[in-house]
């Protein structure tokens, strides 16, 4: 079911899913355990995002996680990064 999730191809966008599901269900969070929980659950949400970013294919070039990530810091933290 994994390859499912980050399957690019895939019309159903089963991540959004899983995290729409995570999130309704940690809504309430009360405990320490909880917490942990929820916060684990996104870890690997995010973890299996990588996965399916890193899958995509274009006939340019292959995506680039830390090249990414550092646009991203450039672009929140509105520091040019050329």
């Amino acid at each position: 079911q994994v390859q499912e999730v980050i399957n690019p191809s895939n019309e159903d966008d089963l991540l959004f899913e899983k995290l729409q599901t995570v999130d309704k269900l940690f809504k309430p969070v009360r405990n320490t355990r909880e917490a942990a929980l929820d916060s684990a659950s996104l870890v690997n949400i995010s973890e299996l995002g990588k996965k399916k970013a890193q899958a995509l294919k274009t006939d340019f070039l292959r995506f680039n996680a830390a090249d990414f990530c550092d646009k991203v810091v450039c672009f929140i933290t509105f520091v040019s990064c050329t």
